[in-house]
């Protein structure tokens, strides 16, 4: 180690299996940004001056929070752009809208970090670690898949998952898409002790309750060398 004990250090990340803290892991990355067309029908009595807010409270109502056609709309992510003339319909008036929203929608293979919330004898039900602390995919990792994985054994509920998705399917206007997935590592307190130790020789110390500490926002672990017994600080990417 250098003289500069007291330096933070940010966790090397791994392909395969990267160590993340619960407050970092929001899964932002699982969206994406789209442009969406969709007609809107109100009454005569509904168009006035306030129309565009209108029409965009009525596209919030029919897309965010579910799923359509195209995956999962995150809440609070619709923005109307542009809409059309309205076009005589029956005694309604028709808009055609252009909006734009988040949207995610797994795709084989693709990596997750999720909060494991309960084990049963068939496998581990998780959800993810969102900024709105809504989830939009229930995951399952199935006990079947992991009969010779000894790592699928130590999974406590609460714990932090890396997981890769094997497969998924919802219905219009489902709440949650669900996932069917492996399981990679256990991002829990025990894995990050045991890799610390592994890869920069340091001695963590036992007591969980005195390692972890909230600043900042960031969740930090003290650390100390196995030489000089002084503590430093490493960061939790």
């Amino acid at each position: 180690m250098s003289k500069s004990v007291n330096k933070k250090y940010s966790l090397k990340q791994n392909k395969d299996k990267t160590l993340t803290s619960k407050n970092s892991s929001t899964n932002l990355h699982i969206y994406i940004s789209s442009l969406l067309t969709q007609k809107i029908v109100l009454n005569y009595n509904e168009v006035n001056s306030d129309l565009f807010n209108t029409l965009e409270v009525r596209l919030k109502q029919f897309n965010e929070g579910k799923c359509i056609k195209d995956g999962y709309v995150k809440n609070n992510s619709v923005k109307l752009l542009t809409y059309s003339g309205g076009e005589l319909f029956s005694n309604k008036l028709v808009f055609e809208c252009v909006f734009e929203c988040l949207i995610t929608n797994p795709v084989e293979s693709m990596i997750l970090n999720c909060e494991a919330k309960s084990i049963t004898k068939v496998g581990v039900r998780a959800e993810l670690v969102t900024d709105d602390n809504i989830t939009p995919y229930i995951i399952f990792i199935a006990r079947d898949h992991h009969y010779n994985n000894e790592m699928f054994s130590q999974i406590k509920e609460n714990d932090m998952l890396q997981v890769r998705v094997l497969g998924q399917r919802y219905e219009l206007n489902d709440k949650f898409i669900s996932v069917i997935a492996e399981l990679i590592a256990i991002n829990n307190y025990g894995t990050l002790k045991k890799e610390l130790e592994g890869d920069y020789g340091l001695e963590v110390e036992d007591t969980l309750d005195s390692a972890m500490e909230q600043t900042g926002g960031e969740t930090k672990i003290k650390l100390k060398t196995k030489k000089s017994g002084q503590k430093v600080k490493k960061n939790m990417a």
